[in-house]
């Protein structure tokens, strides 16, 4: 049976290279920054992301969870160009990676089992980051 905290530093992990992924679809421009490809775009990652809360675990869902992460990359592409004018992206980029980092050495390096009663205040915490930076989007 996997401990406690591999499986949250796995998950933390996955998180990583789900950032990793994302990050570079937003940098292929696949369709043009228009109304009509940001609502398609919205759709298939709706309609990727319902196929993958129904697929069994297996290598089918890492491959549906790529194409989500590059459908998902190709929606955030204009943010992602706005960011990078300003010069943000790379400080976004770090800090998210950073505490995924953290929070996979945390939950790998916690031997008493007792990460788990931390979740309200790293829910509460996850929050405050959110809304503190969501001024980085809206500004």
């Amino acid at each position: 049976m996997v401990s406690t905290g591999a499986f949250v530093s796995g998950t933390f992990l996955h998180l990583i290279g789900a950032v990793a992924a994302t990050a570079a679809s937003s940098k292929i421009p696949v369709l043009p920054t228009n109304g009509i490809s940001i609502l398609l775009l919205a759709l298939a990652s709706f309609g990727l992301l319902v196929w993958l809360l129904f697929t069994v675990p297996g290598p089918l869902k890492y491959v549906v969870f790529a194409a989500f992460l590059f459908v998902l990359g190709q929606l955030i592409r204009p943010f992602v160009e706005r960011l990078q004018d300003r010069d943000l992206l790379l400080k976004v980029s770090v800090m998210t990676c950073g505490i995924f980092v953290g929070m996979a050495a945390l939950a790998l390096l916690d031997r008493s089992g007792t990460f788990l009663r931390f979740g309200p205040l790293l829910m509460a915490g996850l929050l405050g980051l959110l809304l503190a930076r969501l001024g980085l989007f809206v500004a």
